[in-house]
């Protein structure tokens, strides 16, 4: 038969083959795969020398899981971090270098980072918390910041451009 299966050079690469298609080779700093790797359900994919780092799918619950048990944690280095639903279809989460994150509601933002501290869309619901403004930082309220609410350090003092506060 004229078709390879596996090529063995001396001194050189080794190279497997499928049906004449090269699946895998090896250079001087690694390996190449050709394609996708497939793997049985419920096998793992362990990193570093006591596989500290894991890739894992559970085949009966449907999870998938990232796992460093190294206390060094797990950096994401790009320009761009979305996350977006299974079918591919709603945002989750936005990060971009040099701006803002983002996080979303059913496919619709509600939640930023901006230059200027973070923008919330919609209604701010806090249970049970307080809203903590430090001195001579200003609570505005209303489209035109018709009422505010400050404290200068010594004297709490409210605002109202269109009424008088009593």
């Amino acid at each position: 038969d004229s078709e390879s299966m596996i090529v063995a050079n001396a001194d050189s690469a080794v190279e497997l083959y499928h049906d004449a298609s090269l699946k895998f080779d090896t250079h001087t700093n690694g390996v190449k795969v050709h394609g996708n790797i497939f793997m049985d359900d419920n096998d793992e994919i362990r990193l570093g020398d006591s596989g500290d780092f894991q890739l894992f799918h559970n085949s009966s619950t449907g999870e998938a899981r990232i796992f460093n048990s190294n206390a060094g944690g797990i950096n994401i280095i790009t320009d761009l971090f979305k996350v977006k639903n299974n079918a591919n279809n709603e945002t989750l989460l936005n990060a971009t270098n040099g701006g803002g994150v983002e996080l979303y509601f059913n496919n619709s933002k509600k939640f930023e980072t901006t230059s200027g501290g973070v923008q919330v869309t919609d209604n701010l619901n806090m249970s049970g918390g307080h809203i903590f403004v430090a001195d001579n930082f200003k609570l505005n309220l209303g489209t035109g910041d018709d009422l505010q609410l400050f404290h200068d350090g010594t004297t709490s003092i409210i605002k109202s451009a269109s009424h008088a506060i009593a």
